[in-house]
Formats: C-alpha cells, structure tokens, sequence
C-alpha cells in the first residue's frame, strides 16, 4: 500500500471530528497528496497532544465538598490568631 492511500485509509477511520476539524467537509479520497499529508500530520499531532495530555494542578485537587462561610471565617480566624510575625 503507498503512502498517501495508508493515510488516506487512517484519516478514514479517524475520529471524524478530529479530522473534521482540519479537513471540513471534504472527501478525504478526492483530496491531493499534499492535503493528505497536511491532513494527516495535523490530526496526528491533535490526537498525540490530547492522548500525551498532562494533568493541571486543579484537576488533581480532590473534591472537598461544599465550605460554609462561617467554617472559612473560623479557619482564617484560627490561622491569624496562631500567626506569629
């Protein structure tokens, strides 16, 4: 199989909103070579940074439930008092 039918072949099977994306709505079979080939790196390249993705600080944070307004004023009252400096 040549090259540009293997992407062709792979953007086909691709999800079709990640290749929608670049391509529109185009037929990926009617498309030139070098539209394949910008095609197919760009999906390649979206899909390894959404699979190789690292997770942000907030994302890692556990769910700590729902703090009353009274509780934050107690546990800043606490913190301030108990400062020294």
């Amino acid at each position: 199989m040549k090259p540009t039918a293997f992407k062709r072949e792979v953007l086909a099977s691709a999800d079709k909103t990640l290749v929608r994306q670049i391509v529109g709505d185009a037929d990926i079979r009617k498309l030139p070579k070098q539209s394949v080939d910008m095609a197919f790196n760009a999906v390649s390249e979206i899909a390894k940074g959404r699979n190789t993705r690292a997770t942000t600080g907030d994302a890692q944070r556990l769910n700590m439930g729902m703090t009353s307004i009274a509780s934050l004023n107690k546990q800043n009252a606490e913190f301030w008092a108990n400062r020294k400096g």
